[in-house]
């Protein structure tokens, strides 16, 4: 079958089947405009058109052997083979960059490590989707086709009971526009919209035995002389009076932390109430400024951060997307706590160098390739286009928001090679560590996870396109799932945890990014409250909102003496009282 565009042919697909190398005597059964069905002893073959749609039936038993081949012309924009490759304008499949040979060869990968049975070609001619039932189905990707030895690029389905669908484009939504810097997105987001997201696992326990578990690690965590948690279980992890932690711990206990000091940090998420609870809060503005100028040094004149790779042999970029996304939400989350404008005009450089990203990659620049797709980069470029588009109001950031979240989408096992085992865990990134094992495909990593399914929550309260809320919680179960239930490192998550094998491994690490998500699902405050009144703008440990009389902070415990908030990023104050107060 050949798919033309303007008297052009730019791809071909084929449905192949053969017992012991000899090809079935098939006759026509049926024929119409639409569709075409041939039949031989114990074997069918159906394709059926529904404009740019072709399904693909291919049943012939257990001693034939069974192919559906795809190939399309043209120069590489996009590819994917969800959780598996993710390419980009110029890319090859199978990069010796991500991995050293011969762990970079996965053109035939463990159909286990798919974590939706999709695959996505775009060139400058087309592009072409093919989805498929069968996830026990071998896929063959290759771009371009080393197989064939020609510069098209191939897809292909091996295996028994073929039921598959091929949806070509030849170039509409912009698919061939030069300025769309990721056509995949289109593609994705036609995905994603027609197939409903499997229901979440279960909650593995309730909401007061999960607070539970997590104090129980974090008592786990701490030094023995109590004045201190560590990142993970394990001693080489030093131990610190976290904000994190302290933050973490009173949200879950009520209780006032009475540190000697505090250090910035801890977790993967973020959380410095503490510093405000323990009325800090000038402390807490040196560090942060003194944090901003290091990520200011770093500045390059096209918006992105200087970051080099550490395989110069392998490839020679000094800057990132992932690396940039991460500088510049840090540098984001400043601007929103102090409406500092000047740092806004930084951060919205980085947003312009930005929206090149057709791939999300390089966010685990401290020990994979820079060019190594990534999660993390997803999450991190979600998260910071909410915020810009929050506090600037322009859409186009929330429109790039969306376009990452859907760009994250193929690292979330969604019905996948491991069906409902495996549902919202989340693979890190598609490559190694150090560029050799232990690699990550059919591998999660929950911290990972959790930072993406934060900011898709984040993104669920402006954009309603697909239930984002739905896989953030999806997220948060399988997270909370995979925590150790009892023994000594009860409540804490596995750093990594190999899907295929069910098995956790590496590091024990600290729940307290997991207790940030799901506050935020709750709808509850996990870190700072932020509020604008008109020119004046509040940061606070408690929830803030606008009433007739003024702003209020509310749901104060009552074992808070006092406490401190923010005022337009230069001016603390000091609040006296639990329940409700109301600001001067």
């Amino acid at each position: 079958m050949r798919f033309r565009s303007g008297g052009e042919v730019i791809a071909v697909a084929a449905p192949l089947v053969h017992r012991n190398g000899v090809v079935p005597d098939f006759t026509l059964k049926e024929s119409t405009e639409k569709s075409v069905k041939l039949e031989a002893p114990d074997c069918t073959l159906e394709m059926q058109v529904n404009d740019s749609r072709i399904r693909f039936l291919v049943n012939c038993g257990t001693s034939a052997a069974d192919t559906l081949n795809i190939r399309l012309l043209g120069n590489i924009r996009n590819g994917l083979l969800s959780g598996i490759e993710f390419l980009g304008q110029g890319d090859v499949s199978s990069s010796p960059i991500d991995l050293e040979p011969p762990l970079n060869e996965r053109s035939k990968p463990n159909p286990q490590w798919l974590t939706t049975p999709l695959a996505i070609l775009a060139t400058d001619k087309g592009a072409i989707m093919l989805k498929w039932k069968n996830a026990e189905l071998q896929p063959v990707f290759s771009s371009p086709n080393r197989f064939g030895f020609t510069d098209d690029h191939l897809m292909v389905l091996k295996g028994k009971d073929i039921d598959a669908i091929l949806i070509m484009d030849d170039g509409a939504d912009g698919n061939k526009s030069d300025d769309s810097p990721s056509v995949i997105h289109y593609q994705l987001k036609r995905y994603f919209t027609q197939h409903p997201f499997p229901d979440p696992p279960s909650a593995p326990r309730s909401a007061e035995e999960q607070r539970k578990l997590n104090l129980q690690a974090l008592e786990t965590l701490n030094s023995p002389d109590g004045t201190g948690w560590g990142y993970a279980v394990e001693p080489d992890w030093q131990r610190e009076p976290f904000a994190d932690f302290l933050s973490t711990q009173h949200r879950l206990t009520g209780k006032v932390p009475v540190p000697k000091k505090i250090v910035s940090g801890g977790s993967d998420i973020a959380n410095d109430a503490a510093y405000f609870i323990t009325n800090r809060v000038e402390e807490w503005l040196k560090v942060r400024k003194t944090a901003v100028q290091s990520i200011l040094s770093l500045r390059q004149p096209d918006g992105s951060f200087l970051q080099r790779s550490r395989f110069p042999n392998i490839e020679t970029k000094a800057t990132s997307y992932g690396f940039t996304a991460i500088r510049a939400l840090e540098l984001m989350e400043f601007v929103r706590y102090t409406g500092d404008k000047e740092l806004l005009s930084v951060v919205e450089k980085s947003l312009d160098y930005l929206k090149q990203c057709d791939v999300p990659r390089g966010g685990f620049y401290r020990d994979s390739p820079l060019h190594t797709p990534d999660l993390q980069t997803a999450a991190s470029l979600v998260w910071l286009c909410v915020w810009a588009f929050e506090f600037t109001g322009k859409k186009e950031y929330l429109d790039e928001a969306e376009r990452f979240a859907y760009l994250g989408l193929p690292f979330v096992y969604l019905d996948g090679g491991l069906k409902s085992a495996a549902n919202y865990l989340t693979v890190p990134k598609l490559g190694g560590t150090e560029r050799r094992k232990p690699l990550w495909f059919g591998v999660a990593k929950p911290q990972t996870g959790i930072l993406y399914a934060y900011a898709l929550n984040l993104l669920s309260k402006h954009n309603k396109s697909v239930d984002w809320k739905k896989i953030a919680t999806g997220i948060l179960y399988a997270a909370e799932t995979l925590q150790y239930a009892s023994g000594d490192y009860a409540g804490c998550l596995p750093e990594r945890y190999d899907a295929v094998k069910q098995e956790r491994e590496s590091w024990k690490v600290n729940p307290c990014a997991l207790v940030s998500l799901r506050l935020a699902l709750e709808g509850k405050l996990d870190s700072l409250s932020v509020l604008v009144d008109g020119k004046e703008r509040y940061v606070s440990p408690y929830p803030l909102r606008l009433t007739p009389d003024g702003v209020e902070v509310f749901d104060i415990p009552d074992t808070v003496p006092t406490f401190q908030i923010l005022r337009n990023g230069n001016r603390i104050e000091s609040v006296n009282g639990s329940g409700t107060q109301l600001l001067e």
